[in-house]
């Protein structure tokens, strides 16, 4: 855990020498990951949300690898949240609201939001996810020639 402190605090001092927005929302991406290292979620949270005001700045960042990572922290951040289901509910809502405008999302991530979905007994959106996967899966499957 110390060393997950060290990285924090050395992460959060170089923040202030990133020129391009572009690179703050990257360092904020993982810095919200160290949070969620040290299971303080409310923490990593609260990054997202500063990501969040970053992504508005950018064209195309829901075709990126830029929005799968952000959603990457936030579904894990959503699905450790075991002890705050208020919070968990919030992210899981700001999740889907991404999803949303987001394309090419990758399997794993709608693997994440079953997951998360099951967890909060969200069962219709556990249902809306797992029928986008197994689509997903299927062509996945018939790329691969099976």
């Amino acid at each position: 855990m110390d060393d997950i402190k060290g990285l924090i605090e050395i992460t959060t001092s170089l923040l202030e020498y990133k020129k391009t927005d572009w690179e703050k929302t990257s360092f904020l991406i993982y810095l919200s990951e160290l949070y969620l290292k040290e299971h303080n979620l409310i923490k990593a949270w609260d990054i997202l949300n500063i990501i969040d005001s970053y992504l508005k700045k950018f064209d195309g960042w829901e075709e990126t690898g830029l929005g799968r990572s952000v959603m990457d922290v936030a579904l894990d951040t959503c699905m450790n949240l075991k002890d705050n289901r208020k919070l968990a509910l919030e992210i899981f809502n700001w999740i889907d609201k991404k999803f949303e405008q987001m394309k090419n999302i990758s399997v794993s991530l709608f693997e994440k939001a079953i997951i998360a979905a099951k967890l909060l007994e969200l069962n219709d959106r556990e249902d809306y996810y797992q029928k986008i996967y197994d689509t997903e899966h299927q062509k996945i499957l018939k790329m691969m020639g099976k």
